[in-house]
C-alpha cells in the first residue's frame, strides 16, 4: 500500500510569524495578498519561496491610472525591502529597478520622453492634484 506524502502546514518547519514586523495600521493592510500566496505555497510543500516583483516598489500615490490613493496603502512606504520580505514570510524578495523598467520600455527615448514614474519615484510629469477622491476611476467617461 502506498500512502500519500504528508502535507506540510505553515506551523511545521519554518515559521515566520514571530519575526514579522507588526502589520501596518491600514484598512487594506498592504502586503496581505503576497503573504497569503507565500503561505499557500508553503502549505503546498514549498521549502523556499523567493518573490520577484516586475516593477519597482510603489512609494507614492498614482494620480494617472493605478488606483492607489495614499501612502498609507503602500507597504514600501512603511517598511524596508528586508522588512517586507519578513512580513510576507518569503525567503527573499526582489523588485525590478526603476532603471530596469525604463530600459525595457523606452530604450531609444530620451529621458524626458519616458513614461510617468511618479508612483515609483515621486516625480510626476505635471502638478498633482491636492485632493483626489478615492472613487476617481469608478465612474463612466462622460459622467
Amino acid at each position: 500500500m502506498v500512502s500519500a506524502p504528508k502535507r506540510r502546514t505553515a506551523s511545521q518547519g519554518k515559521t515566520r510569524s514571530s519575526s514579522r514586523p507588526s502589520r501596518p495600521n491600514s484598512r487594506r493592510r498592504p502586503g496581505t495578498t503576497s503573504a497569503r500566496i507565500v503561505t499557500l505555497l508553503r502549505d503546498a510543500g514549498a521549502t523556499e519561496v523567493h518573490v520577484r516583483v516586475s516593477a519597482p516598489p510603489f512609494i507614492s500615490p498614482c494620480y494617472y491610472g493605478t488606483d492607489i490613493d495614499s501612502k498609507e496603502n503602500l507597504i514600501a512606504c512603511q517598511m524596508t525591502i528586508p522588512e517586507i520580505c519578513s512580513y510576507i514570510g518569503a525567503d527573499s524578495l526582489g523588485y525590478l529597478s526603476l532603471k530596469g523598467v525604463k530600459s525595457l520600455t523606452s530604450p531609444d527615448l530620451q529621458e524626458e520622453d519616458w513614461f510617468c514614474t511618479g508612483c515609483f519615484d515621486g516625480t510626476y510629469p505635471i502638478a498633482v492634484p491636492k485632493e483626489m477622491p478615492k472613487d476617481k476611476f469608478e465612474s463612466k467617461i462622460g459622467e
